[in-house]
């Protein structure tokens, strides 16, 4: 037997390494769930500024029968303020565009080496008795 080196009759440490697999597994399921989260919460953020944007841009035409200069005013303040939401919402695409292109380039889901359901030769057991990771 030589240190370091897995052989087929250290049973006990197959089942560890096949139990640490299965959690690593489940922590990368669960990450890619938050990513995909995440990116539905950036959508929201994008699409809620731009209809802020335009929700000022609305409130214009709110405001009828005001003095000139009080109108101008007022269209100088919507005007901004929808700038403000648009701008909000064009920076905010292009900075999570990278991070789109990050959360796309996502591993294999299983190795073809992984082998997660071990059964020996001599093993005549059902599937159903027996529970492997």
């Amino acid at each position: 037997m030589v240190p370091g080196v897995i052989t087929d009759d250290n049973e006990e440490m197959h089942s560890a390494l096949r139990v640490e697999w299965a959690k690593s597994l489940a922590r990368k399921h669960q990450w890619a769930e938050e990513v995909a989260i995440l990116q539905e919460e950036m959508c929201q953020v994008v699409a809620y500024s731009k209809w802020h944007a335009t929700w000022w841009e609305e409130q214009v035409n709110a405001h009828v029968g005001l003095v000139l200069d009080l109108q101008e005013g007022l269209w100088v303040y919507t005007m901004h303020q929808s700038s403000i939401y648009q701008g909000h919402a064009t920076l905010f695409q292009k900075q999570w565009a990278i991070t789109d292109a990050h959360a796309a380039d996502q591993p294999p889901e299983t190795p073809d080496w992984v082998n997660l359901n071990p059964r020996s030769a001599d093993d005549e057991s059902s599937a159903d008795d027996e529970h492997y990771l």
